[in-house]
């Protein structure tokens, strides 16, 4: 049973109750999309997650190694790239402290990446990496000559019928949007660009929320099965940690029990979901 328990306005003042339909950032839960888009460009022979990054990056763009062992995609996928949380050169594109994505552009990526050095191993350690998980969603969708927003459409939302699902809202679904505050102040949503969208770009409702969450309880239900399946597969960082395609992976006992669980958590300046 679905139940939606709503609190509060969708803007202040509004006197608009939040609904199943109202749409909301969930940040960083459209990592997890973009790892199911891996298992999805795997099983259409597109890339494979042993690949190195460097087979999909411009010839101008030297190799991120260290140590002579390349960064793979399944490093970016489960944070183990030794790419930092944010590029170094994200902070001279800022020029608001509450939308520090919005200017930073696929030349910004490159030019980062043609100076970018890693400091220790690579698929040794976790450390949680926007810049890792926007640039496999950024050359994921470049491989197949489309957009992040067109690939998650057409590979996941329009196959679960979560058509609330999206970077690009259309104008209705902007009139559905909530609008953020931080520290008591209206704050802009986060704007995201082709280098950093997939780290963190993604609209959704509670709707669409629940079709997400029943499709990964059931996949067999599905037509991505293969993917939800493949993005769930737990893969050890080392023995405290496992993590799937972004998904975060643990085990919880009680008793006699040990469960495990899967999920992951999004945040912006203004939206926790």
């Amino acid at each position: 049973k679905e139940t939606v328990y709503a609190y509060g306005e969708t803007a202040r003042g509004s006197g608009i109750e939040p609904n199943d339909s109202t749409l909301f950032q969930i940040g960083s839960i459209t990592k997890v999309f973009t790892g199911i888009l891996l298992a999805n460009s795997i099983h259409h022979q597109m890339v494979d997650s042993l690949s190195v990054l460097s087979k999909f990056l411009p010839d101008s763009i030297p190799k991120l190694a260290f140590k002579g062992k390349e960064i793979r995609l399944l490093d970016l996928a489960m944070h183990t790239s030794a790419l930092p949380r944010e590029p170094s050169n994200l902070g001279s594109t800022i020029t608001d402290e509450r939308n520090p994505f919005a200017n930073y552009q696929e030349g910004d990526l490159m030019s980062y990446l043609k100076d970018a050095k890693l400091t220790y191993a690579v698929g040794e350690k976790y450390n949680y990496s926007n810049t890792g998980m926007g640039l496999l969603g950024y050359v994921l969708a470049k491989q197949r000559n489309t957009t992040y927003e067109e690939l998650l459409t057409t590979e996941i939302c329009d196959k679960l019928e979560m058509n609330d699902t999206r970077t690009v809202l259309s104008e209705n679904q902007k009139k559905r949007m909530v609008k953020s505050y931080y520290q008591g102040k209206e704050t802009p949503d986060f704007t995201f660009n082709e280098p950093f969208v997939g780290a963190g770009g993604i609209y959704s409702s509670v709707r669409d929320m629940f079709k997400f969450i029943e499709a990964n309880l059931h996949p067999e239900r599905t037509t991505i099965e293969k993917d939800l399946v493949l993005a769930q597969q737990s893969r050890e960082v080392n023995k405290y940690l496992s993590m799937g395609l972004a998904w975060d992976i643990s085990t919880v006992s009680s008793h006699d029990e040990t469960t495990t669980v899967i999920g992951h958590s999004g945040n912006t300046m203004g939206a926790s979901s």
